[in-house]
């Protein structure tokens, strides 16, 4: 629980779910990457950013020939700043 800085690259892994519901500050050129069935959730109070106002490079979901894909589901209000690149398509 409460704010938290990264100091690497994230990775949530097939099947597993991470909810973010505070602020998250990750390093300049750093992504999350969400592998094929992977989810990460963003509660409402939820801010992914880079705590010194840089660019960090944003959100991978990597496409799979077959499987389901990661997923990304925000609620209402939460909020994503300096991302280079969302790719979840």
């Amino acid at each position: 629980k409460g704010d938290k800085d990264l100091y690497g690259n994230l990775k949530i892994a097939a099947g597993a779910v991470l909810r973010i519901q505070a602020r998250v500050s990750l390093p300049e050129n750093t992504r999350i990457t969400i592998e094929p069935g992977g989810r990460l959730e963003m509660g409402s109070g939820a801010l992914l950013h880079n705590a010194c106002g840089l660019n960090w490079e944003g959100i991978d979901a990597p496409h799979r020939f077959l499987g389901p894909r990661g997923k990304v589901v925000a609620e209402e209000g939460a909020r994503i700043r300096g991302a280079k690149m969302i790719s979840l398509q």
